[in-house]
Order: structure tokens, then sequence, then C-alpha cells
């Protein structure tokens, strides 16, 4: 079972938006690959620099920002996705 499937049942959606999610699928398991099976790609990737020096605080709260913009942008995409699939026309 899917994540998305919690969202919208599998039966509700279109052929454009299986073909769409099959896509991304490659880059998910690339993802999954390099994060979490080789950490140190993940502690090389890290902002050292930027972590030791004194604008620490200012980079940790706009990261904080960034981050949750993006989650509100993520949730209203997921949100057109549904509210597309109720209405089709």
């Amino acid at each position: 079972m899917s994540a998305l499937a919690c969202i919208m049942p599998e039966g509700r959606w279109t052929e454009a938006e299986r073909r769409h999610l099959t896509c991304l699928q490659p880059a998910k398991e690339l993802y999954g690959q390099l994060c979490f099976k080789n950490p140190g790609i993940r502690n090389q990737a890290l902002p050292a620099e930027v972590m030791e020096s004194v604008f620490r605080d200012r980079f940790a709260t706009w990261h904080g920002i960034a981050s949750v913009l993006y989650l509100i942008e993520c949730l209203l995409g997921v949100l057109l996705v549904w509210l597309q699939g109720r209405n089709p026309g």
C-alpha cells in the first residue's frame, strides 16, 4: 500500500497520475540509498563551515522557515491533486 493510498483510494487514480507516481519511484529509491544506506554522504553534505561560524543561528532560522514553507507547498499540492480527483472535468 502506498503512502498516497490513504489520501486517495487506488481505484480513483487517473492513468496520468499513476504514470507520474511510477516515474518518481526510481528517484525515491535513489534518495533512500544515498541518505540511509550510506550515512557518510549525508555527513559530507552538511554545511560544516556555516555551522561552525557566527551565522549558525541565522542559518538555522532561515532553514527552519524554508522547511515550513516547503511543507506548506507540498500540502497544497496534495490538496490540489485530491480536489482535482474529486471534480474531474
